[in-house]
């Protein structure tokens, strides 16, 4: 996932993994790179979403990487990984969403996305 979510309900949580998911495959795009991905880029992909959200969204900072920037700072990285890793992206996001399966007693803990690591240009 992209950050740290509280839900209340499946449907909260399928509405936020919807999202991430059209983010991660628009960005994931072959022909986007960090240059194409700006806020209002990608408040064109999810019109339904009130604005001043969505920049909110995009602004947050987290700690995704070991640096502290806002989000669309992190979604520009991985606008400008190669095809190769954008497919592995992309696999390990749809990897990690068997999450129902991870609480059945009898479901090995395998989530091969979790410790990803996306070579950022910037320092460490």
């Amino acid at each position: 996932m992209l950050h740290m979510i509280n839900i209340s309900s499946e449907a909260e949580l399928n509405w936020i993994i919807q999202l991430q998911r059209d983010i991660l495959t628009a960005i994931c795009t072959p022909e986007v790179d960090g240059q194409i991905v700006t806020i209002d880029w990608l408040k064109e992909l999810r019109q339904d979403i009130e604005e001043n959200w969505f920049e909110r969204f995009c602004n947050r900072k987290d700690n995704l990487s070991g640096i502290k920037q806002p989000l669309i700072e992190h979604l520009k990285v991985i606008a400008d990984s190669d095809a190769q890793e954008k497919t592995k992206i992309i696999e390990n996001f749809n990897s990690n969403h068997g999450f129902r399966e991870a609480f059945e007693p009898d479901t090995p803990n395998q989530r091969p996305g979790r410790n990803y690591q996306i070579e950022s240009s910037q320092p460490k």
